[in-house]
């Protein structure tokens, strides 16, 4: 164990901690036969488990085993399924375009279960993993508990202060760091909320100006309805049905439209939820809904109106 993680293991408040290289890099490898082109993380053996990566097969590298520096590596579940491994422990792969390694084989000693290093625009890449001993360890993790954040944190400045005074002690969260990697989405998010409830209310107005407008136009006709014995239902139902087309009749041109921007959207992601038609089905009930409360409002109001007074004007 290194002695920084050392240190921070007698950190109240701290679970585990491990370290990896500083930013990935890759190249191209084979196995056998098979060329492929991973990208390689070199790790201690404390990094998968402060990460919480799961070991699916095999085993982690351990201080037990000192030829793993320089005999063994561990890959993900996407390299072994790119090479058609079903059983990947104890099969071996050849270094190439890495000098300073030599043209040696190694031996996979265990599989690591898929995760996200990148954001969800990207694939899960095929990983090698490598405690080689020649290559730099530049970036550490440390998993805390999160009741006692705040006491932890600075526990571990104290600690590091102690070590290293000259620097400072510098860190940041996993998942700021991975809300960072959606900064675009979240911003045109924002952009789109405010632009569709400035348009939801703008609808709106004109709504009830339409209502309004065809309620005094058809004054006389509510009255002459209402003495008949029209009900307050009945006559605010005939003045809804001419917008309730118009709304079902926008939403029919909005459909098309919406999928479309939608999907373009998505297929920036690798992964990604499906456009289903229950989401568009959800939106226009809700559109609709806002739709008739806006024109209920005026139409209820012209029902209501007494009838006599309505013919009088006339």
């Amino acid at each position: 164990m290194d002695f920084y993680e050392s240190e921070f293991s007698r950190v109240p408040g701290v679970l585990s901690s491990g370290y990896k290289n500083i930013g990935h890099f890759g190249g191209k490898t084979q196995a056998g036969n098979k060329e492929f082109t991973a990208t390689y993380e070199h790790i201690d053996a404390q990094y998968l488990p402060a990460l919480g990566a799961k070991i699916i097969a095999g085993r982690n590298f351990s201080q037990k085993f000192p030829s793993d520096s320089a005999n063994s590596i561990l890959i993900n579940q996407t390299l072994a399924d790119q090479l058609g491994w079903k059983d990947p422990v104890g099969k071996t792969i050849d270094y190439m375009n890495f000098p300073a390694w030599g043209n040696r084989k190694v031996t996979v000693v265990g599989v690591v279960k898929d995760y996200h290093n990148e954001s969800l625009k990207e694939n899960i890449q095929p990983m090698i993993f490598t405690g080689e001993s020649s290559m730099p360890l530049g970036r550490m993790i440390v998993r805390i508990k999160p009741e006692h954040t705040a006491a932890t944190l600075l526990a571990m400045d104290k600690t590091y202060h102690r070590l290293n005074p000259d620097h400072p002690f510098q860190y940041e969260f996993r998942d700021e760091a991975n809300r960072r990697s959606y900064e675009t989405e979240h911003k045109w998010k924002q952009i789109i909320t405010f632009g569709a409830i400035i348009t939801i209310f703008i609808s709106s107005i004109g709504l009830l100006g339409l209502a309004m407008l065809s309620a005094n136009r058809r004054e006389k006709e509510i009255g002459v309805r209402k003495v008949l014995g029209a009900s307050v239902t009945q006559l605010a139902g005939m003045l809804s049905k001419d917008f309730t087309l118009l709304v079902l009749i926008a939403f029919a041109f909005a459909v098309p439209a919406g999928w479309l921007v939608m999907h373009h959207w998505l297929q920036q992601f690798a992964y990604r939820v499906e456009l289903s038609w229950w989401r568009f089905a959800v939106a226009g009930i809700i559109t609709l809904m806002i739709a008739m409360l806006t024109v209920s409002y005026q139409a209820v109001r012209a029902a209501l109106k007494n009838p006599i007074k309505s013919l009088k004007n006339e």
